[in-house]
Formats: structure tokens, sequence, C-alpha cells
């Protein structure tokens, strides 16, 4: 049960992880994206602070699997 909670977890992380990589690369390829009255630089980074929000969760998850996970196994 706890495997499958945990990859349920990871696989809904890596989509949201997809999108914010998409919007990322929408924005640099194609920055009209953004209305005008948008500060572009400020949007930008507010997708790199939910990417980077992303793979700190992922990599917590990695960290746990690893120390509890692997404990529980011993």
């Amino acid at each position: 049960m706890k495997k499958n909670l945990i990859a349920a977890l990871q696989s809904k992380l890596l989509g949201e992880q997809a999108v914010a990589l998409a919007e990322i690369d929408l924005m640099l390829e194609n920055p009209r994206v953004i209305p005008e009255h948008t500060n572009f630089m400020d949007e930008l980074m507010s997708k790199f602070a939910t990417l980077a929000e992303i793979n700190d969760k992922l990599e917590a998850i990695n960290s746990y699997e690893t120390t509890h996970m692997r404990e529980r196994t011993l």
C-alpha cells in the first residue's frame, strides 16, 4: 500500500513537472503568450519557482524511499 501511494504521488508530481517545463518552454520560445500588462520576468520567475518546488518534493520523496523504505526491507 505504501509503495502504491508513493508511486501515485511521484506520478502526480512528474505530471506537474512536465506542465511547468512546457510552460517555461512556451514562455521562452514565444514571449507573446504573456499579456502586455504582465511583467514577463516576474511570471517567468514564478514558473521556475513552481518547478523548483516540484523538484524539491520529488527529491524529498526519493530521500524518504532511500532511507525509510530500505530500512523496512533489511
